[in-house]
């Protein structure tokens, strides 16, 4: 990642872009998370839209929901990540495409439902629900 050719061919803004993105690789994807996380995907994404790249649904899912992220991002397995990309191929299959706000929070729903649920010891038979 630290190629000196390769930041002299980019723009001022490119090379902006690419520094937010080697800063995020290594403060928020790796295995130790920083403090302030949320202020470097912010200069990413802006980064980003000032050399007009369009932001795919993974980024929109990283702008939107950090908090889904787990401390150590670092220890999640190839497998969890493979599983994100079926996850959203279905999705997009669904949506024949069309990219809207619907799509992501369909997403978001399934990451709620597969959570477990709260067990409860006792169940009250007799209480009638109309």
């Amino acid at each position: 990642m630290d190629d000196d050719k390769f930041t002299q061919c980019l723009s001022a803004a490119e090379a902006a872009a690419w520094a937010s993105f080697k800063s995020v690789v290594r403060n928020f994807l790796g295995k130790h998370k920083s403090d302030n996380y949320k202020q470097i995907v912010a200069d990413l994404l802006q980064n980003y839209k000032r050399i007009g790249a369009r932001m795919s649904l993974n980024i929109h899912f990283l702008h939107s929901h950090l908090d889904f992220f787990p401390e150590n991002l670092g220890d999640t397995s190839d497998e969890q990540g493979e599983r994100l990309h079926q996850d959203l191929q279905r999705i997009e299959k669904n949506y024949q495409g069309f990219w809207d706000e619907g799509m992501m929070s369909d997403y978001c729903w399934t990451l709620l439902r597969e959570t477990e649920p709260k067990q409860y010891k006792r169940r009250c038979y007799t209480a009638l629900h109309f």
